[in-house]
């Protein structure tokens, strides 16, 4: 898989105000790779996973040079981690435990989404008020073998809606989604809050629709393999810390944070595009994917924990939908022993880069 984006090849430099320990930058850092699930990068969890690390020396302050990788998916991303390319992947529960029952050795080490975020959205003036007006009508989506569109089909299902009683058709996401509602291609789109905050940037003025199962499922978490645990154990506390302090950072000031995504990200930013419109537009993006992925958490609270009920809700969803068997306990998925470690921070400090670095953007 091409490496899209290393941190040898982007400023290392730090703002000024962020404190690096003398030990850290003594000794020789321990290269790792973070594989993300999507192809294109967006302003959303890319940030406080990586961009936000990176600038602050979150990482270097444990020892740690980080890349970040792109791969077509959730599967993709945690099948490069179990083949060895890369230490830690963003990838899905539902994926974890599929792999887990094939003899993988993957597992999740903390949570970085609490809520998907996936909803239907319909436009402004659309007749569709509930789930129930889907009869006869078409629905786009990134894809039906999974994620959203799957939980959309098992929901109508369950409704009595069968899937010959609507139309289906994968639009994928950004501009081709938002033609299909635009031209009424697609009555209604079931996608995730920050994908609908781009098709918002564009004009598009939606109304959503609750799917209410949605919040029963495990979200999305950071991954890595048990025997890389074994072998590293320093470095997965380190990643997750130096996570959690991007997140603290990142939910701070949204807005604030545009300037170190689109330097560690510069293709995000397109030629002679208008800056300043562009971080308005991404800080859209990236609310919306904080509302759902931290929902009801304290800006103190504990990040990263692990919920056995939607787990449990989760594995006998995909059992039911024959993706899974459900042959193994949940909690052989995940493990949280790295937790009081990843939350083990000074977020006084945290802040304090915040606040120094908002203060050099004047």
């Amino acid at each position: 898989m091409k490496k899209l984006f290393s941190l040898k090849s982007m400023t290392a430099a730090v703002v000024a105000g962020a404190c690096l320990a003398a030990p850290a930058l003594a000794q020789k850092l321990m290269p790792i790779q973070i594989v993300h699930p999507t192809p294109i990068v967006t302003p959303s969890d890319s940030i406080y996973e990586y961009a936000v690390p990176r600038k602050m020396g979150y990482f270097r302050q444990e020892g740690l040079e980080a890349s970040f990788n792109q791969s077509a998916g959730v599967v993709a991303s945690a099948q490069t981690l179990q083949s060895g390319s890369a230490q830690f992947a963003i990838t899905n529960p539902e994926v974890i435990m599929q792999m887990r029952e094939q003899g993988s050795d993957i597992i999740g080490i903390m949570t970085l989404k609490l809520i998907n975020g996936v909803v239907m959205a319909v436009l402004e003036d659309s007749p569709i008020k509930d789930l129930d007006d889907l009869k006869g009508k078409t629905v786009g989506g990134m894809s039906f073998g999974g994620g959203g569109g799957l939980l959309l089909t098992k929901v109508l299902a369950k409704k009595g809606i069968a899937p010959t009683d609507y139309s289906r058709v994968v639009t994928g996401v950004g501009g081709a989604a938002a033609a299909a509602l635009k031209t009424r291609k697609v009555d209604a789109m079931i996608l995730w809050d920050s994908a609908f905050a781009t098709l918002e940037n564009g004009g598009l003025k939606l109304r959503y629709i609750r799917v209410p199962e949605e919040e029963n499922m495990a979200g999305q978490l950071l991954a890595t393999t048990e025997r890389f645990i074994k072998q590293n154990r320093a470095a997965v506390e380190g990643t997750c810390r130096a996570i959690a302090k991007g997140m603290y950072f990142t939910r701070m000031g949204p807005a604030t944070t545009m300037p170190i995504f689109l330097e560690a990200f510069p293709a995000a930013l397109p030629p002679n595009g208008d800056r300043a419109q562009i971080s308005r537009d991404y800080t859209h993006v990236l609310e919306a994917y904080l509302k759902a992925g931290f929902k009801d958490t304290p800006l103190d609270g504990r990040v990263g924990e692990f919920n056995e009920t939607k787990w449990k809700y989760t594995q006998a969803f995909y059992v039911d939908a024959g993706m899974l068997k459900g042959t193994q306990p949940v909690s052989q998925a995940y493990t949280t022993q790295f937790l009081d470690k990843c939350n083990d921070f000074d977020r006084k400090a945290v802040a304090a880069d915040f606040n120094k670095f908002k203060a050099s953007l004047r």
